[in-house]
């Protein structure tokens, strides 16, 4: 019966029925190893680590619990941790798909690509295998999908997704990473239908509302956290915008996205109340006060998910910004020092991430380091040499330094990156429909 309750996403349903069978055989590790399934998908990390650690000690061997466990450790935000359940999964079971593909992830945002990529092209060449021997299970393609995303291949995720689904058709996560992969693309309309659908299926998670509400943004180029405070605390505001000489269709999508993140705090907060040890939930809350300018209650959401886990990078990244943009509004040189702080040890536990580098950049040029800030947006080009606004940071930095024939080069770039973007919706139309 619990089996059945997780197929059809009802995870409280199956919780319950593990357990019941847990306390029937407490030896019973399939039974732990399920509902840590459950609970992974519910995003109650911390519950599924225990119930995945449970299993291990039944059945030491079990290359798909080590599996489970490091998925459950990387959302926990401990990297560390995830690597070595990886690694001991490949030992265990070197014919284990999603462990290269986990293991080789982790490695990439570590900044050992060669290694990272070595593991996610032998995944994929697993899933491969495995879909030549049953080409109608639908979880290769799945996997195969998840490493075509982390080698920046969205179009064959794309394929393999729609594969997915179409024999599994509620499957919520593959909406979920075929929503993502088109959001990569641009294709915004198609991203949010398929992140609707992922959210019909499985209404109770916060984060494919966040994805939904990003795709929201880009698809029109509406940027929530401008107006997101006031619209949310001052109905006048709200009529404001309306009234606004913007395009409806960019209005539309503002009060989507506002509506969409404020539904994610309401189901963090839910999740909080029931699991207040689980770090996803004040991760993702305050991921959303950030979206929506409310940088005071991201601050102590990010602060409480770094108490649960000192090594969870994506806190400090979010934490950091929010300390950066608080410290554009208020002026307080101190709010700036913690941001600087938060986003080096983010790029010391997540090397990758440009945008770790460009908020660094950001905050050491307004405290009048141009020459740190410059060497930050050098980082963040090397990393994604495809980002408008960081060479027209750089231009800014280059020009305060004097150095001005470089910043004319950057601003050059930075506009001709932006006009290779696709235009807003909406833009060039009447503000009537």
């Amino acid at each position: 019966m619990g089996v059945k309750h997780l197929e059809n996403l009802q995870y409280d349903k199956a919780i319950a029925a593990f357990g019941d069978a847990i306390r029937l055989e407490p030896t019973h590790a399939p039974a732990f190893f399920q509902r840590g399934n459950a609970y992974l998908r519910k995003g109650w990390s911390n519950r599924a680590v225990a119930d995945f650690s449970a299993t291990i000690r039944l059945e030491p061997a079990s290359a798909k619990a080590y599996n489970c466990r490091g998925i459950a450790y990387r959302d926990f935000g401990d990297a560390d941790r995830a690597l070595a359940d990886q690694q001991q999964a490949v030992r265990l079971d070197p014919t284990l798909p999603l462990a290269y593909l986990c293991r080789g992830s982790i490695l990439w945002e570590r900044g050992d690509k060669k290694q990272g990529d070595a593991d996610l092209d032998h995944g994929i060449r697993l899933c491969d295998e495995a879909i030549r021997r049953d080409p109608t299970d639908a979880k290769p393609y799945l996997h195969r999908a998840i490493g075509h995303i982390a080698r920046e291949r969205f179009i064959e995720a794309i394929a393999d997704c729609t594969a997915a689904i179409r024999l599994e058709p509620r499957l919520a996560v593959a909406y979920c990473k075929r929503g993502i992969a088109y959001q990569k693309e641009r294709h915004y309309d198609r991203a949010m239908a398929d992140f609707t659908a992922a959210i019909r299926l499985d209404p109770t998670s916060a984060r494919y509302r966040c994805r939904r509400a990003a795709a929201c943004c880009q698809r029109s180029g509406t940027m929530v956290d401008t107006y997101g405070k006031a619209v949310r605390e001052d109905p006048k505001a709200a009529d404001y915008y309306r009234a606004a000489d913007t395009p409806y269709e960019q209005k539309d999508d503002f009060f989507k996205a506002v509506a969409d993140l404020d539904e994610a705090i309401r189901l963090s907060g839910e999740s909080i109340r029931l699991n207040p040890d689980g770090v996803g939930a004040y991760r993702d809350r305050g991921g959303c006060h950030a979206a929506l300018g409310v940088y005071d209650k991201a601050v102590a959401d990010l602060t409480e998910a770094i108490r649960l886990s000192p090594a969870d990078g994506q806190s400090y990244q979010k934490r950091g910004f929010a300390y950066l943009k608080l410290g554009g509004q208020t002026k307080d040189a101190a709010h700036l020092h913690r941001a600087i702080a938060d986003l080096t040890e983010a790029a010391r536990r997540i090397p990758t991430i440009a945008d770790i580098y460009c908020h660094r950049a950001l905050a050491h040029m307004m405290q009048g380091d141009f020459q740190a800030g410059l060497a930050d947006c050098n980082e963040a080009i090397r990393i994604d040499p495809k980002s408008a606004q960081v060479y027209h940071l750089r231009s800014i930095a280059h020009r305060s330094l004097d150095n001005i024939p470089a910043a004319i080069t950057d601003t050059s770039k930075a506009a001709q990156l932006q006009a290779r973007r696709p235009a807003p919706v909406g833009s060039g139309r009447s503000t009537l429909r």
